[in-house]
């Protein structure tokens, strides 16, 4: 019954109802890595993804609590769209309830929503996502939003500009750069 609005935003369901679909068959359905054509994903760990459900952000921030594990948490852009003006503190207010503030990296492609953080939160770090280009005065606007790293798309970051922000001591984390070849162009330090 959802596939009729397969196309909607994500905010126009409810948790029920993205519950109700199966997250995990299209990994082993695409094999996106080639992790599992590797080996480094087995057939039968492959085929357990099936029926996998898509966990509240709470659930997958206990999970990390209890394993003591980092986690990314990226506020998805809701320019325009309902919860807009909320978003930055629901997901702080989850957040600070799950006590991950310590594990938690913030960060949004809507920089708006680093600059309310850094002030409900400013504890929690955070990181600049950008796609496209580069903001203009790149390190003077990375450090007006006060940002612990940049995320910025590998395709438009060339190695010498990702090893002259590593040398400011701006941590790097480029997506998606899951080719080998494309990754050794970079400083090791990259993410």
């Amino acid at each position: 019954p959802l596939a009729a609005r397969a196309l909607a935003h994500v905010d126009e369901f409810t948790l029920a109802e993205l519950q109700s679909l199966d997250a995990g068959s299209w990994f082993a359905a695409s094999d996106p890595f080639g992790t599992i054509a590797s080996g480094e994903v087995t057939v039968s760990d492959a085929a357990s993804f099936a029926g996998v459900r898509v966990p509240p952000l709470e659930e997958v921030l206990v999970l990390c609590r209890e394993r003591d594990f980092p986690v990314n948490v990226e506020i998805k852009d809701h320019a325009g769209r309902p919860g807009h003006a909320a978003v930055t503190a629901a997901v702080l207010d989850v957040i600070t309830k799950t006590e991950t503030m310590h594990l938690t990296l913030l960060s949004s492609f809507n920089h708006q929503y680093l600059t309310q953080a850094a002030v409900f939160s400013p504890d929690i770090p955070r990181a600049a996502l950008v796609e496209g280009s580069h903001p203009g005065n790149l390190l003077d606007y990375l450090m007006f939003l006060d940002v612990a790293a940049y995320h910025p798309d590998h395709a438009i970051t060339p190695p010498d500009l990702a090893a002259m922000l590593l040398d400011d001591g701006l941590p790097v984390n480029l997506w998606t750069k899951n080719d080998p070849a494309v990754a050794a162009a970079y400083p090791a330090q990259c993410g």
